[in-house]
């Protein structure tokens, strides 16, 4: 099958490492693929699999919009695609202006908490105007899929994400006395203050560990005044994104993430297929991924009291730790390209039907 992608821009952090996963795939799976680039202005290097297409036009917004949607158009005609497929409310909304009249079937992909994401009122206005007329949609979770019209819903897929290459659990590795977290640096998402505050308390009667944050972003400085201001600079650590992540991560005994919502959270994911111990909070995705008391910990947002029980609790129990960590890697498969990848395959030759 042809298959057209929009997205804003391919990176490599969160929705966009996905996109590029779910890409690769789907070309691996014998699809033609090609991507559209709403917000660059250059091809970027190292996606030879694809033909990429980017549209972004400076200057006059009125003059741009008309250049880019022309362009897009003759795209589309000159390509024959059989499906269009947006990432990304703010690409969805785009897409369907760009495409008006194409007659092609249109893919809208939620990747973000429907409740939260967009924050902006004029893009959230522009959603539920444009989004009824799509040809249908796929979801990450049915809590997303369920916030949608009844309408919408009757045209829906709900996908969950899968997980890429991540290292095996490796028996012979001796855990540091550290707590990891990785997310990008923006605490009204992510809720950061949550986590430093509950392990401030828990570090009162384990000083012994230290909490690792890797990530970057624009609360950055914040974080760190915060950190310092509590007097916490010796066991509250911000790491950057180091290049060999993933195997840092799995050196420490466990994985916080205190998002105040996600869509589905890759790090999550990421972090549980290697067989780590997580707590997360019941943000959107995470309880599809932890069932609470048996593969890892969920606490309510906000709850800084019940986190740092849990982390007290997984600290002083190492066989229930351990426990959780066996039944946390059983993800990788549950959530593997084989078993999620035909998902979409089965969905695109519905839709085109």
């Amino acid at each position: 099958m042809n298959l057209c992608f929009f997205s804003d821009k391919l990176q490599n952090t969160g929705d966009g490492k996905n996109l590029t996963l779910l890409l690769r795939g789907l070309h691996d799976m014998g699809h033609e693929i090609s991507i559209i680039l709403l917000d660059a202005d250059r091809t970027p290097d190292d996606y030879d699999f694809l033909k990429i297409f980017p549209v972004k036009f400076r200057g006059n917004k009125i003059s741009a919009f008309k250049k880019q949607k022309a362009m897009i158009q003759s795209i589309i005609q000159e390509h024959a695609f059989d499906l269009l497929v947006s990432f990304g409310v703010a690409a969805n909304v785009a897409t369907m202006f760009a495409v008006k009249g194409t007659k092609i079937p249109t893919v809208l992909c939620e990747r973000n908490d429907p409740n939260f994401v967009p924050e902006n009122f004029r893009l959230k206005l522009l959603r539920n105007m444009v989004y009824p007329f799509a040809s249908a949609y796929v979801f990450q979770t049915e809590e997303q899929k369920n916030y949608f019209s009844e309408k919408i819903q009757r045209r829906s897929f709900v996908i969950p994400n899968f997980v890429g290459d991540v290292p095996e659990p490796a028996d012979d590795l001796e855990k540091e006395l550290s707590v990891a977290t990785h997310s990008r640096l923006d605490n009204t998402q992510k809720n950061l203050f949550m986590l430093f505050d509950a392990f401030s308390e828990f570090a009162k009667s384990h000083p012994e560990y230290t909490l690792k944050v890797y990530g970057d972003g624009p609360d950055k400085e914040k974080c760190a005044a915060y950190i310092h201001e509590n007097g916490h600079d010796w066991n509250i650590k911000l790491m950057g994104e180091p290049e060999n992540l993933l195997e840092r991560l799995q050196q420490s005994e466990m994985f916080v993430l205190t998002s105040n919502y996600e869509g589905m959270p890759n790090t999550l994911l990421e972090a549980m297929s290697m067989g780590m111990t997580c707590i997360s909070t019941n943000c959107g995705g995470a309880n599809v991924l932890i069932e609470n008391g048996k593969n890892g910990v969920l606490v309510s947002k906000n709850d800084t009291t019940t986190l740092c029980e849990a982390l007290c609790f997984l600290a002083d129990n190492p066989e229930i730790r351990n426990q959780f960590g066996q039944a946390a890697y059983h993800n990788k498969q549950r959530f593997s390209a084989h078993q999620i990848l035909p998902l979409w395959d089965k969905a695109f030759h519905q839709i085109k039907e």
